[in-house]
This record gives C-alpha cells, structure tokens and sequence, in this order.
C-alpha cells in the first residue's frame, strides 16, 4: 500500500469505518481492517471520498463465520462467492425537505376544498357547484399522500439467500420487485433529467440483467445516496464495477 492521495480520510462503504490515506494503494483500492472490505476509492473536487454512507441510509450486514474455499466453477466467479454471501440490507428514508416544506401548503389547500363542499352542502347548491371542483380534490388527494409517503416510507433493499428483494412501505407504493442476484451482471447508475423542469434531475439504481436494464430503485434525488447503495451491493455480490456504466454528471 501507498499514500497517494494525501491525509484525506475515506470511509468504508460497507461498515462506515474512518480510514486514512495510508491504506489506499497506489492503484487507488482501499482496504478496511475491521471488515476486510476491498473497494475502489473516488474522491470529489473537495478531497471527500464518493461512497461514504449518507445520513439517509442504515446498514445491516451479516457476514457467514467461517468461509469457503470450493474452487471457481464453469459459469463465474459467483458460483464459489455465493455461500459465504450471508444477508445484506440497506434501508433508505425518504424524507426530503421538500416534501416537509410542502405539508403546511397541502393543509390549506384541503382545508379550503372542506370548507368549500360545507357552504355548498350546506346550502343545497346545484350539482355543478360539486363536481366544478373535482379536479382540485385529486390534486389535494395526490400531493397529500405524496407528502405521506415522503414522510414516512422507506426503501430496503435486501440480499439473502439468491435473492435481491426491493420493497417500499409502510404506505404502499410501486416498485416491490424480486430479482434472482446470479443473473445479475452490473448495477449502474443512470441521471434522468424531468421534461417539465429541466433543472430537476434525480437519479435510478438499474441492474443489467441477462443484457437487460431494468430500474430497481427509482427518483433518488440525491446522487451519492445511488452510488452508495450500487457499491455496496457491488461489493457483497462480489461484482466487479465498470464505471464506464454509470451516467451520473
């Protein structure tokens, strides 16, 4: 190992240890001594290392005691790596300062539509006083739950076993998926600008599957959040990373 980059600290993306520079190798791969983990070390225009653990995401990892030595089978390094896998789950918290900012807002929007079906209620207004505002109710109705769920739901995304399960709550929403992990080739990274603000971009962790992408986890608003769950997930199934995948600028 060599100190090449610096008194920088780096942090592991799998158990969140503190390292400094001096285990970085010249080749710029880290490795850490309280969890033997082995990655690659990117740093930022400020000298931070990329895939340390955001705020928003919790880890659990359980790793076999003992490890196999069954030689490489026909097909792929996966086939020996799969039994000392053991569980990973990476939990994701939804809440954004967006979606606090905008609760005060959606409780006076509902609480002028009650007010508005009480007058008309109350009077015995025609039936075109109750529908008029119909298309106020699903936008209240849509931004109210929309708030919930960027409250309180959460994303985990969990390996056990052979599989790779994505699943969103408490408050139901879509995307719950199952995905078998030795089909599973890369994970990447990829940015969507919105149509309607192109200012706004948010970002999808995708899988190539069979030659396929398909999105596991999507409207990650920040980008380091995805790079992180890609890299851990990475790193437990053993997965060498191609950044050349991944279009997160």
């Amino acid at each position: 190992m060599h100190d090449t980059l610096g008194l920088v600290d780096i942090v592991c993306p799998r158990c969140a240890t503190t390292l400094r520079a001096r285990a970085v190798s010249d080749r710029g791969i880290a490795a850490c001594d309280v969890c033997d983990a082995v990655f690659a070390v990117q740093l930022d225009a400020h000298g931070r290392s990329r895939f340390a653990r955001p705020a928003s995401i919790t880890l659990e990892e359980e790793r076999p005691l003992a490890t196999s030595s069954a030689p490489i089978e026909p097909g792929g390094y996966r086939a020996a790596s799969a039994p000392r896998r053991g569980m990973l789950r990476l939990t994701r918290r939804w809440l954004t300062p967006v979606a606090t900012s905008l609760l005060g807002f959606a409780v006076l929007w509902n609480a002028v539509l009650v007010f508005w079906y009480a007058i008309v209620f109350g009077v015995g207004a025609a039936w075109m006083f109750l529908v008029f505002p119909l298309p106020f109710v699903a936008v209240g109705v849509s931004m109210t739950y929309w708030i919930l769920v960027s409250l309180v739901n959460r994303t985990t995304l969990t390996v056990e076993g052979d599989t790779l399960s994505v699943r969103h709550g408490p408050l139901p929403w879509p995307g719950t998926q199952d995905v078998e992990v030795g089909r599973i080739t890369q994970l990447f990274v990829r940015r969507r600008w919105h149509e309607r603000d192109r200012n706004r971009r948010t970002y999808t962790l995708a899988a190539e599957i069979d030659g396929d992408a398909i999105d596991l986890v999507r409207g990650l608003s920040n980008r380091d959040e995805a790079l992180y769950l890609e890299h851990v997930i990475e790193d437990h199934l053993a997965i060498v990373d191609d950044s050349s995948s991944d279009t997160t600028r």
